[in-house]
């Protein structure tokens, strides 16, 4: 049976885990563009260029974290060098894009106006998959340089 090392294993969750976080910020950022929509913005927050802001970069970020969700699957199947390349790449784009989301998300709350619960929930996981999403680069980075991919 084939060993499977511990950077192997904490790769794993943390792409279960950026897959999970995500598929919800995706949700609710199409909720909130949604009423964004419709005209009843007001109901939801009272800051609105940044909020419109925070909507378009955590859509965009959910969705290049989804792609890089779907290589880094195919990457721990195949577990080796050549998939590797394409993986990290995908992964160091969905990063730079989950920062952006995460720096309006921060932004957002410390200028503190009114926003509905979901619009902080949504700021919420946009910084947590901004975190993750910059564990998992390092991780693979690290594996990498460890020699693990066969």
């Amino acid at each position: 049976m084939k060993q499977t090392s511990a950077l192997r294993l904490v790769t794993w969750v943390l792409l279960v885990l950026n897959l999970c976080l995500y598929v919800i910020v995706a949700a609710l950022a199409g909720w909130v563009l949604n009423i964004m929509i419709s005209g009843n913005l007001q109901s939801v927050t009272a800051a609105f260029m940044a909020t419109a802001d925070l909507i378009i970069f955590s859509l965009i970020s959910a969705a290049a974290g989804l792609g890089s969700a779907i290589m880094g699957f195919h990457h721990m199947h195949a577990w080796s060098l050549e998939s590797f390349s394409a993986t990290a790449a995908a992964a160091g784009v969905a990063l730079l894009l989950s920062l952006e989301a995460l720096g309006i998300a921060s932004k957002e709350i410390t200028v503190g106006l009114y926003r509905h619960a979901n619009l902080k929930a949504l700021e919420a996981l946009a910084i947590t998959a901004g975190t993750t999403q910059l564990f998992y680069v390092v991780i693979l980075q690290v594996a990498k340089v460890r020699g693990e991919f066969s």
